[in-house]
């Protein structure tokens, strides 16, 4: 079976207003046929991530990783780096 790993920093790639992240993620691997394993990584600052975005990844049954260093970009870049080499 196949298996995919899904690492997303939500500060440099933010959530859109509205969007329902558990929604879209299951409408975009339906509308690609895809019906493998999935891990699925969000990476974010919860304390200063609007509350609604910490609900709606809640709610995907995904974990969001916390990751401090308001203003370090590169913080969750790492953290997400040494995730993927874990995965391989």
């Amino acid at each position: 079976m196949d298996k995919t790993a899904v690492f997303w920093d939500i500060r440099t790639c933010d959530v859109p207003d509205g969007v329902d992240i558990g929604s879209n993620i299951r409408s975009a691997l339906s509308n690609t046929k895809y019906f493998g394993l999935i891990s699925f990584f969000p990476y974010g600052d919860t304390i200063s991530m609007k509350e609604e975005i910490v609900d709606d990844i809640s709610r995907t049954g995904f974990m969001l990783q916390q990751v401090k260093g308001e203003g370090d970009r590169f913080h969750a870049f790492g953290a997400i780096t040494v995730a993927m080499a874990r995965q391989i």
